[in-house]
């Protein structure tokens, strides 16, 4: 009889053994031929009562002493970070994250750190009024510094005034500014950044005031803006006279039930007319607040400001009027357009049909450009 190349064994039969005790647990750690007796210490008494009252800049250290040791120190929590002498003198320190935690007061005569190149602050509290001028300083004297971002810092309790404060990086190139209306952590924008390639800003706390348009005019060097609001009742780009010149890639968020919101777009592409690559992010709004017909488009945003778009993408769409019209409007318009993508967001009833006849809109409403490539997709989160 044939047979295939598959060999199949039996499983051995099970044979009856002595019942043994559990093995010992391991041994302590080693350092060379004597026993770490802190090492076998259980991780409750070792990390919070004896670790966690050592000096920063001892705990660390402590990674020196053997292969079990170490990163030993980053399991220890609720640690307060200061400056100390050895790290604030450190010109070889090229990159500082910190996140959730209190800005570390620098010691006196801190002179910072001249080879700094990337700074990351996030979720870090400013728990001194004259905080912000030290992170200022921290910034000036870092002059390669060439990445920095600032994302949901704070004040202690909401108790302190942070003083304002400026970034002054004559050699930033990537910037993040997170600072939504209500938190207000003093950063400004007052000089210009002069080698400034990409830029995310979320400055809803200053809108209104000459030092929101003073950032933007002092960040208008960027190939690249990400600009994000809370607030969509007025149109928050309004009043932005300096050029983008060389803005080529923009995204932003929209709340299509409110016409406002919509002519940040308008304002978008009127200081920033090379536009290629455009992003828009809508919000989830249930109720159009304001209807948005064609005739309102046609009335306040120039057919001639969508000349330099080639890539359009929208995400979080839902089959809204306000959201169709607009989509409608653009594809007539943008002569250049290569691609457009839209991704809807999956209706609550679970029903498809919505989503195929607002596919067979898009198909058939008129287009401007003749090499458009159209595609939709719909998920549950519109992303």
């Amino acid at each position: 009889m044939a047979t295939s190349g598959f060999a199949y064994s039996s499983p051995p039969k099970r044979q009856r053994v002595a019942a043994e005790a559990p093995p010992p647990p391991p041994p302590p750690a080693t350092t060379g031929t004597r026993t770490d007796m802190l090492m076998a210490l259980p991780s409750d008494i070792l990390n919070d009562r004896i670790l966690v009252l050592l000096p920063f800049d001892k705990l660390v250290r402590t990674s020196c002493l053997s292969r079990a040791w170490r990163r030993r120190w980053e399991s220890v929590a609720n640690l307060r970070i200061e400056f100390p002498a050895s790290v604030s003198s450190s010109r070889a320190l090229w990159r500082l994250r910190l996140e959730k935690c209190d800005m570390p007061a620098a010691p006196p005569g801190f002179p910072g750190f001249p080879n700094l190149e990337r700074l990351y602050l996030v979720g870090v509290t400013l728990p001194y009024a004259r905080a912000g001028t030290q992170l200022e300083h921290l910034i000036l004297a870092s002059e390669n510094l060439a990445v920095l971002e600032l994302s949901n810092l704070g004040t202690m309790d909401g108790a302190v005034v942070v003083d304002p404060w400026a970034i002054r990086a004559p050699n930033l190139r990537e910037l993040s500014v997170t600072m939504p209306m209500g938190v207000d952590f003093g950063c400004r924008i007052t000089e210009a950044l002069p080698k400034l390639e990409d830029a995310y800003i979320s400055f809803d706390c200053v809108f209104g005031t000459q030092e929101f348009l003073d950032a933007f005019q002092n960040i208008s060097t960027v190939n690249k803006l990400c600009f994000m609001v809370a607030e969509f009742s007025i149109n928050m780009l309004e009043g932005i006279t300096c050029k983008f010149e060389n803005l080529r890639e923009a995204s932003l968020n929209i709340d299509f039930g409110q016409f406002s919101s919509v002519l940040s777009i308008d304002s978008l592409l009127k200081f920033a007319p090379h536009i290629e690559h455009l992003e828009i992010q809508t919000l989830d709004t249930e109720l159009d607040k304001e209807k948005i017909d064609e005739d309102s488009l046609n009335s306040e945003i120039s057919s001639d400001l969508f000349a330099s778009l080639k890539h359009v993408s929208l995400t979080g769409a839902k089959h809204r009027e306000n959201q169709m019209c607009f989509m409608k409007f653009l594809l007539s318009k943008a002569g250049s357009l290569q691609t457009f993508a839209v991704t809807f967001m999956f209706d609550d009833d679970g029903k498809s049909e919505w989503f195929e006849n607002k596919c067979k809109e898009l198909i058939e409403c008129q287009k401007a450009s003749p090499q458009l490539l159209l595609t939709a997709k719909v998920t549950q989160d519109g992303s």
